[in-house]
């Protein structure tokens, strides 16, 4: 599995916002990252995807309802 180097900056804050929400920072970035398609076009995302294996596994593939929404928001 690949795994990213992040700057200081963005683990500073990871950091915080994983202590902000009570959990590790993996189910903070599990939890940014099932927003994103609250926050970016889904369309666009799987219009430009070079891997169409992996759809059923992508958070791109399903909406986020605004109950989930809220509930992934909530800290």
């Amino acid at each position: 599995m690949y795994t990213p180097q992040l700057s200081d900056f963005s683990v500073i804050s990871l950091r915080r916002l994983a202590w902000a929400m009570g959990t590790p920072m993996g189910a903070a970035v599990n939890r940014i990252v099932r927003l994103l398609p609250a926050m970016v076009d889904p369309a666009l995302v799987c219009q430009r995807c070079k891997d169409k294996s992996k759809c059923p596994a992508c958070v791109f593939s399903t909406a986020v309802s605004e109950s989930e929404k809220t509930a992934l928001t909530a800290i």
